[in-house]
């Protein structure tokens, strides 16, 4: 047997560099979704909301990180003879009593509670809730094309990983790890030649690409492939060799997409002077229905994340890097991210009741001044409720992993 590498030896200690990632996802994710685009109107302001409105990446690194520490567990975990049962019996206690409760809140509890009976489905949608709890919303907009429900269209993502769940336990348990990383090269690839080979033919929609789980699984096997060479102490000299050049590369030729995109956004802007600022931010956050990003951009997002992991996870402890992520705020955001992730959508309505952007623009303020007092007001709420759901909900359900406790092996299997 191989000994276990230093890395899972810290991973099962606890890695707070990983919740500093986290935390960076879900800042990322919490800004873009909470970002009032329609108010800027000066190129500067324009400009920023250009960089504000890539946050929809922090969900990008958040599949990287699930299958980095996802596949790290089951190789550890692999010859445990309740390998199954312990690891979906953690993930239901992980993810079932939050992710069902705020479908019971927003499908059921609030609508009434507002004065909104109908709910808070969008234009368009079908109004089918089964999707939800089937952990399949992310098929119905691919299907449909439409976003179905405000506050619950960020579960899309969520599905996916759960529907990962499914099938990759059985591959980690039946193949070698030479194999795995065969089968982490194969997704990779067979997931970016199944989206370039819809672009040639043509979607149904706009966000198929973007939510299909077939799609979507480059992320989610880099982060695998990371796990699975990570296990072997003689393999963490090439990953750290490697990981800066590709990180650089992988980031250079995903900003030279954007930029090609935002020149783009600009002719047709340009082309149409009278344009509302509702239409350019529209172009704004427009990025994942570019052929651009459906088709190279995910990938090189997935080499992003997986290189920022190990850069993470290599970092010596004095680092700038080490010490960022290490740092208090980023690991409470990290630690929270799961809720703040259901809940933020919320955060963003209960803020606009305290501090609304549109109202203090109106009356004369600044777009960025009115933007961060925004986002202040926005974190503050969804910590609240982040906090709240975590005392009431998930930390009771978390104290009964110890019924189903991981074992702790002395080889990486």
């Amino acid at each position: 047997m191989t000994a276990l590498s230093p890395w899972y030896q810290a991973l099962d200690r606890h890695a707070p560099r990983l919740d500093g990632l986290r935390g960076i996802a879900i800042l990322l994710v919490v800004l873009y979704h909470t970002c009032r685009y329609p108010l800027a109107t000066t190129p500067g302001e324009q400009a920023f909301i250009t960089v504000v409105s890539m946050g929809w990446m922090g969900v990008d690194l958040f599949f990287v990180l699930s299958g980095f520490l996802i596949t790290s567990i089951l190789v550890r975990q692999r010859e445990s003879p309740s390998y199954f049962r312990t690891f979906y019996a953690r993930r239901v206690i992980r993810i079932f009593p939050l992710y069902y409760a705020a479908l019971v809140l927003f499908l059921y509890v609030l609508p009434p509670l507002t004065g909104n009976p109908e709910g808070f489905w969008t234009e368009g949608s079908d109004r089918e809730t089964l999707w939800y709890w089937l952990f399949l919303s992310n098929f119905q907009n691919a299907f449909t094309g439409n976003w179905q429900h405000h506050f619950l269209e960020v579960t899309w993502s969520l599905a996916i990983e759960e529907q990962f769940y499914l099938f990759w336990p059985l591959l980690v348990w039946t193949t070698s790890r030479a194999g795995l990383v065969k089968s982490c090269v194969a997704i990779m690839v067979g997931s970016l030649a199944l989206r370039l080979a819809v672009l040639w033919i043509g979607a149904p929609n706009d966000q198929f690409l973007y939510t299909f789980t077939p799609c979507r699984l480059d992320e989610l096997a880099a982060g695998a492939l990371v796990a699975v060479l990570a296990a072997d102490p003689a393999r963490l000299a090439m990953l750290s060799r490697i990981a800066r050049p590709l990180f650089g590369a992988s980031l250079a030729v995903f900003v030279g997409i954007v930029v090609v995109e935002r020149l783009r956004i600009g002719e047709i802007l340009a082309a149409a002077p009278a344009a509302s600022p509702k239409l350019a931010a529209s172009l704004y956050v427009g990025w994942t229905t570019s052929p651009f990003i459906q088709g190279p951009g995910f990938t090189l997002l997935a080499l992003a994340g997986a290189a920022l992991v190990v850069r993470a996870m290599a970092a010596e402890p004095a680092s700038l890097l080490a010490r960022f992520l290490e740092s208090r705020a980023l690991r409470i955001f990290g630690k929270y991210s799961f809720a703040l992730y259901l809940l933020h959508v919320l955060g963003g309505e209960i803020a606009s009741a305290i501090f609304h952007p549109d109202r203090f623009v109106a009356a004369g303020g600044g777009f960025l001044a009115a933007q961060f007092g925004y986002w202040a007001a926005v974190l503050v709420c969804s910590m609240a409720l982040s906090l709240l759901s975590w005392v009431a909900l998930e930390s009771p359900f978390h104290r009964l992993r110890r019924f189903v406790p991981y074992r702790q092996r002395e080889d990486g299997g």
